[in-house]
């Protein structure tokens, strides 16, 4: 079955921004507009068409690929995305 949901375009400028809704976490705002956009009733199973200036960032990945992930900036290491968890289960962490 082929998904007919448009895609879902989302810019990068100072955070990220998608049909009215937008982020500057610093844990993803990517990852934490996918979520929020989930959240507003978009489908899940839409693409989503990451931009910045006009360029198409990343490959095409379901919305709900994005806001299964978080950032994780360590000292250490390089900018990794990682598995994103409730604000409770972090704390627990």
């Amino acid at each position: 079955m082929t998904n007919t949901t448009p895609p879902i375009t989302i810019t990068l400028n100072n955070g990220a921004h998608a049909n009215g809704l937008s982020s500057t976490s610093k844990a993803g705002s990517i990852c934490d507009l996918a979520r929020q956009l989930i959240n507003a009733g978009h489908d899940p199973e839409a693409l989503a068409m990451i931009y910045r200036d006009g360029t198409l960032c990343f490959k095409p990945s379901k919305l709900k690929n994005w806001a299964k992930l978080a950032v994780s900036e360590e000292t250490q290491r390089s900018v990794a995305f990682i598995k994103w968890k409730p604000f409770p289960e972090a704390l627990a962490a």
